[in-house]
């Protein structure tokens, strides 16, 4: 794993340390790019496990099921936000990922003009923070971004926020 993915030592280990893991692992890999996998398979999956008291054997979520849940985060149909949210009830229930994005509603918003009215009631709720923002002051960029995706519960998709912001500043100059 070190030489051929490139992954350090101590990721090696944890993911070489018995063969039910090594396999699940395996599969992860035969779908997404190994970083990603590492990273969500060590930290984000064992860090719930841990947190629970689960051990591997007792694991709700199959390696397919995990890899359903990268296939939303990497179509953009939900933020690495909500695809955390999505993973803790994977892992209480054993529940597909589609399926509880689905029956929860929590597909990421990429519709513009939803977004651009959600922006729109962030700016105005901050005329004066918005002003700043106009006339230069760029720190407050992230400001508006966080308040934009606070109001949207999480589910907009923060690159056409991003995107939606500048737009509306530049309409200001």
């Amino acid at each position: 794993y070190i030489r051929d993915l490139g992954l350090t030592e101590y990721d090696a280990g944890v993911l070489t340390a018995n063969e039910e893991i090594s396999t699940y692992f395996e599969a992860l890999i035969t779908k997404h790019e190994p970083r990603i996998c590492v990273t969500w398979f060590t930290v984000e999956l064992f860090g719930r496990m841990n947190k629970l008291g689960i051990n591997f054997e007792n694991l709700k979520v199959s390696a397919e099921n995990l890899c359903g849940l990268f296939d939303l985060l990497k179509s953009g149909e939900i933020s690495g936000k909500i695809a955390k949210d999505v993973l803790d009830i994977m892992v209480e229930t054993g529940e597909d990922a589609a399926k509880i994005v689905e029956s929860k509603g929590l597909k990421q918003v990429s519709d513009v003009g939803a977004i651009e009215k959600i922006v729109a009631e962030v700016i105005a709720a901050n005329a004066d923070q918005f002003a700043k923002y106009a006339a230069g002051d760029e720190k407050l960029h992230g400001f508006f971004v966080g308040q934009s995706l606070k109001a949207s519960k999480g589910q907009a998709n923060p690159g056409m926020v991003n995107e939606i912001l500048r737009k509306f500043k530049d309409s200001k100059k």
